[in-house]
């Protein structure tokens, strides 16, 4: 390519497009573990970059035209589409033209003879000064259930061959199954969206309550909200990539980088402002709680890593006994980013939120409960219907998500009742271990030294900031003064 086209390139996931997330769940799900790993990296593609090449100057209509290059990990080009405009002029092959040049690209791409394949389809588009085709092709040398087929594609338009890849043909029968599954999913998510939404409106109402009756820790507001918007920002600047990726070569760009700026600036500042108002509540009654029950011979730091320990164990015994839908593929944000070193900023800016939510939760428990002195099976219950409501999205099925969250509630509410409230020095701890071990689990996946050295980092963040918090939570003096803290 010329100067004039500008190159970007971002990682795509597999399971991130509905037809090829499909297409993996259908494999995994019907033909088994075996056949689906024999099948990634030829019928079915890998996790992949995609590297796209676009003019953002020139004529609009020839501004349409773009290249995207799927390249798998070792390197190897896997496919080459080439979006051209619909006015470009190209020849008007009929069929049986067409078709031979769509067999030579096969050949030429796969070193596949095309007489071992079988036609399926031959669509045709006529457009203003050309003639566009797409020919299907099945391989009936790949086994898979009956009533799928492993199939090959080839586009042109005109005489060009502008797109050629491999996917899994899915039976129509077993798609109509998984939407109608798929509906029904639809309504218990947005069910769980209006608990979420009902959760979050009481949340506010109890911290501008607390606000206004002067229980907030002011420094811990502004520190948090100023260093969070640090953050958000940070990791926008870090995630330019995804952006430009994004970017329609019909608009001008300076518009388009304009609006998505300034209108993530603006989601940013209020995310900002929310997790100060709720960490300054947060920590007053965190710091201003008398310590209760005794954490025997551990120190609060160790009582919150083994409180995280034993929860995710048990949510790990918990997740096993549901098969996963689809593969276990790694997501690893960092290799989206201009700076994957970034990603580290993304570890402190979760942590922030992660600690913010625990310290606002165990207040909200603490208020309802009176000091845990009473109504402790609403609280609990509280926890458990937050815990079914998360795990719903990530479920094929209602009783596996309601045992997850089952689970899962009544272990969060036995760590709070148990450990989290009587110390608040156990809660930096418990959620830095807590998202030690997600990252942990991820980088195993991934298993490349990069990975590894990027955990590495964060969980050396994650331990400064969890030192920090347990530092401040120790010091004397009443939230956001100097003066001695008083009983509640």
């Amino acid at each position: 390519p010329g100067p004039e086209w500008q190159r970007m390139a971002m990682p795509r996931q597999v399971l991130g497009e509905s037809s090829p997330r499909q297409a993996h769940a259908f494999v995994w799900r019907e033909a088994g573990a075996s056949v689906y790993r024999q099948l990634i990296g030829s019928t079915l593609a890998p996790p992949l970059w995609e590297v796209r090449f676009a003019r953002f100057d020139g004529a609009v209509a020839e501004r349409v035209e773009e290249w995207r290059v799927s390249v798998t990990g070792d390197g190897a080009i896997r496919q080459v589409v080439h979006r051209l405009p619909e006015s470009r002029a190209g020849a008007s092959l009929d069929e049986a033209g067409a078709s031979v040049v769509a067999q030579h690209a096969i050949r030429d791409a796969f070193g596949i003879d095309p007489a071992l394949l079988v036609f399926r389809s031959a669509d045709a588009t006529q457009q203003p000064a050309r003639r566009d085709w797409v020919f299907a092709y099945a391989d009936p040398r790949v086994a898979l259930p009956a009533g799928a087929e492993a199939r090959v594609q080839v586009s042109l338009a005109g005489e060009e061959v502008v797109g050629i890849g491999r996917y899994v043909f899915v039976p129509e029968t077993w798609q109509r199954r998984e939407e109608e599954r798929d509906g029904r999913h639809d309504v218990l998510g947005l069910a769980a969206s209006g608990i979420f939404v009902l959760a979050v409106l009481g949340a506010l109402i109890f911290a501008v309550l607390a606000w206004n009756r002067g229980q907030c820790d002011r420094r811990v507001q502004v520190v948090v909200s100023v260093t969070m918007l640090v953050g958000l920002v940070g990791n926008a600047l870090f995630g330019l990539p995804a952006l430009f990726m994004q970017l329609q070569t019909a608009e001008p760009v300076a518009s388009q980088l304009a609006l998505s700026l300034v209108g993530g600036l603006a989601g940013r500042v209020a995310i900002a402002l929310l997790v100060g108002l709720l960490a300054g509540v947060g920590v007053f009654h965190a710091r201003a709680a008398t310590a209760g029950m005794a954490m025997a011979s551990l120190p609060p730091w160790l009582a919150g890593v083994c409180a995280a320990l034993a929860l995710r164990g048990l949510a790990a015994a918990v997740d096993a006994i549901e098969a996963p839908i689809y593969p276990q593929w790694p997501e690893q944000p960092a290799w989206a980013l201009a700076w994957p070193w970034g990603s580290v900023l993304g570890t402190a800016v979760a942590y922030g939120i992660a600690l913010t939510t625990a310290f606002f939760v165990l207040a909200l428990l603490t208020r309802l409960t009176a000091g845990w002195s009473r109504r402790l099976p609403l609280a609990a219950g509280a926890l458990v219907l937050l815990a079914i409501a998360s795990a719903l999205p990530a479920s094929r099925d209602v009783l596996p998500a309601v045992l997850a969250g089952v689970t899962g509630g009544l272990t969060m509410f036995a760590a709070i009742a148990l450990v989290l409230r009587h110390h608040a020095q156990t809660v930096p701890a418990f959620v830095a271990t807590t998202l030690a071990l997600a990252g942990a689990q991820s980088t195993a996946q991934v298993a490349l030294p990069l990975a590894w050295g990027l955990f590495a980092a964060s969980a050396a963040v994650l331990v400064l900031l969890a030192w920090v918090a347990t530092r401040y939570l120790g010091s004397s003096g009443t939230p956001g003064t100097n003066k001695h803290v008083a009983g509640p």
